[in-house]
């Protein structure tokens, strides 16, 4: 059928008439017909429209004429490497006849994959970096489906190289620890940003206390004062008897082992 269908009608013998609206109204236009029985008579479609029924009445048969399907719905794409992954939902109309297979086609360039039924295939041998869209259409006995909307736009693209997880090296930092801690004030231990060789970022452990003990209530010894993106100090408060133990953390990540370094300070120095 056509454009501005008007209707069906028989006509003749063994043929189903389609007309089309022509220039007026009452100028109707054939558009196809179709092979029937001996004396077609009357016609009527079935309830949910899948099929329609002509009537012969001079071979005394009907004949019955199905469709093809409507495009599938939903189709929907993801990018791999050189290839498109497509899903799609059955059509809403099979034309009263199961579908045979589908076929999904990439634009540009044309690259096709065919199912025989499962509503899902992979379109190969596209180009990465190049943006796809991925039509479906549907095939039945009778014949096959306009194209299916687009599906959503996906780029393939060649997968990022990871590192080998059995190869190993290990953390260094080249900021150096202070020689000297203030016995009163404020000392930088570990400044903003510091990272290892590996990018990860320092972090600081201070702990410690009075090397010989000393009169009960006397305790705030040190404060560790903390900044901003791992900044680690500490402020003294002129007890020189005094002994600090700095570590410096990292934690592994691909391809390195974790970093720890320690120091200890006795009364300002560093052992």
């Amino acid at each position: 059928m056509g454009r501005r269908d008007l209707g069906v009608a028989v006509a003749g013998a063994f043929a189903l008439v389609g007309l089309q609206a022509g220039p007026s109204a009452a100028d109707p236009v054939v558009t196809d017909t179709i092979g029937v029985g001996d004396g077609p008579f009357s016609v009527a479609v079935s309830p949910d429209g899948t099929r329609a029924y002509v009537t012969n009445y001079l071979s005394n048969t009907v004949s019955v004429l199905a469709l093809q399907p409507s495009p599938p719905t939903g189709v929907s794409a993801s990018a791999g490497d050189a290839q498109a992954n497509v899903s799609w939902s059955v059509p809403s109309f099979t034309g009263g006849q199961p579908i045979t297979s589908y076929t999904a086609t990439a634009s540009p360039g044309g690259k096709t994959c065919t199912t025989s039924g499962a509503p899902t295939c992979t379109i190969e041998g596209l180009t990465n970096g190049t943006a796809y869209t991925v039509t479906v259409t549907a095939t039945n006995s009778i014949g096959t489906s306009a194209a299916s909307t687009p599906s959503n736009p996906v780029t393939p693209a060649a997968p990022t190289p990871q590192p080998d997880p059995s190869v190993t090296k290990k953390q260094t930092l080249k900021t150096k620890l202070p020689k000297r801690i203030k016995v009163s004030g404020l000392t930088v231990i570990t400044p903003a940003n510091t990272r290892t060789n590996a990018g990860q970022l320092v972090r600081t452990l201070v702990r410690g206390g009075p090397v010989k003990p000393t009169a009960a209530g006397q305790v705030r010894y040190f404060t560790v004062v903390r900044g901003p993106k791992g900044k680690t100090s500490v402020r003294t408060n002129g007890y020189p008897n005094l002994r600090l133990k700095v570590t410096q953390k990292a934690p592994a990540t691909t391809g390195y082992t974790a970093f720890t370094r320690t120091a200890t300070y006795t009364k300002g120095t560093r052992g």
